[in-house]
């Protein structure tokens, strides 16, 4: 199912007045497209998949599923969410308790009336699909929060839906079981090509599963792009620092020329292919990743540092420096610095984003 979201909407009234929860919001969804709507509380994202299910009506706007509009306040048209044929897995699990799994797995198919033999049939392929044949006569009590996440997921898929909608399904889960069980979901909708929007906070989360990512920050679209692309040239400060863990560096310059002066004098030259910075002036924010911070032995042209503190991360170091251009942090896979330790730091222009922040 294609999906189309043109000039989206919402404001809610409350006491203290209106609020925009979001802002003139326009998405294409491919059929059979993994879409993930990543940003921080508040954002507006799951208000965003909530008009998609119709559990929520748009201000203003329209939201289409293939050529079937669906939503559309100007034109009075608001399709039911049992008419747009979607499923959704919440953050909470909302299994019934006085229910076994088959029963929590068949209640959406009993409701619609399917007869008995079709509902045995559609559970045992859903629980199959999700490792759950063996726990069919179970009841949630008896369940692992994954078990029971997993449940939620085989009640959603038995309906066979046209779009898969998911809002943070994986955040009670602990580290170990978030992981095995992102792994699992991936292959699943890559397996049966539902359309599916999902809704995170977690960027790691939005990376693995998404074939492209929409970044929203106080209900607007930030950046729109596959997960790679958000992370090698990310569109504001903003996308710079909330995709990639440990953030991104960002340092306050000023462009001159060819050149952007950083504090304590420190110049970095602007590499040929962003050369498009001739003529502009004003200040800048310039970024680089800490993994593109590399510790040298040379001085010249090198930023000298002191290291304030060494955090082990597995396979490598979070290197905290103090500098004269800010504080920086770095990263290095082996033979760390001490605490207290004089580094010097090479900036590879290639590497560097800029943020302008005015002409």
């Amino acid at each position: 199912m294609h999906l189309t979201i043109h000039n989206c909407s919402k404001r809610f009234r409350t006491l203290r007045g209106t609020v925009e929860a979001l802002r003139e919001v326009s998405l294409e969804i491919g059929d059979g497209e993994f879409f993930v709507l990543l940003g921080p509380s508040g954002c507006g994202k799951s208000t965003l998949l909530n008009l998609v299910a119709g559990l929520e009506r748009p201000s203003s706007g329209e939201i289409r599923f293939g050529e079937t509009v669906v939503a559309a306040p100007a034109r009075r048209i608001f399709v039911s969410p049992r008419q747009r044929n979607v499923a959704m897995v919440f953050q909470s699990y909302a299994l019934y308790p006085h229910l076994d799994v088959f029963g929590n797995i068949a209640f959406p198919l009993k409701v619609a009336g399917e007869k008995e033999g079709a509902v045995r049939d559609a559970v045992a392929e859903a629980a199959g699909r999700l490792g759950l044949g063996d726990l069919l006569g179970r009841r949630p009590g008896e369940l692992s929060g994954g078990q029971r996440q997993r449940v939620a997921i085989a009640r959603a898929l038995v309906r066979r839906p046209s779009v898969f909608l998911l809002d943070e399904p994986l955040s009670n889960l602990d580290a170990q079981l978030r992981a095995g069980t992102r792994t699992e979901l991936k292959a699943l909708q890559q397996e049966l090509g539902i359309t599916t929007l999902y809704v995170t906070h977690d960027q790691t989360e939005a990376m693995t599963l998404g074939h492209r990512i929409a970044l929203l920050e106080e209900g607007e679209i930030v950046q729109v792009g596959a997960p790679q692309e958000l992370y090698d040239a990310p569109a504001t400060p903003f996308a710079a620092t909330f995709i990639g863990s440990p953030p991104m560096n960002l340092l306050q310059g000023l462009i001159i020329e060819r050149e952007v002066l950083l504090p304590g004098g420190f110049l970095v030259n602007v590499p040929v292919e962003k050369r498009d910075m001739e003529g502009l002036k004003g200040e800048v924010l310039v970024g680089i990743r800490p993994e593109h911070l590399v510790v040298v032995q040379e001085k010249e042209g090198a930023v000298p540092g002191t290291v304030r503190m060494v955090e082990p991360l597995g396979r490598e170091f979070l290197l905290q420096i103090a500098s004269g251009i800010g504080d920086l942090q770095a990263l290095v896979e082996k033979n760390p610095p001490q605490r207290g330790e004089n580094v010097n730091l090479y900036i590879d222009p290639r590497r560097v984003h800029f943020f302008f922040l005015q002409a």
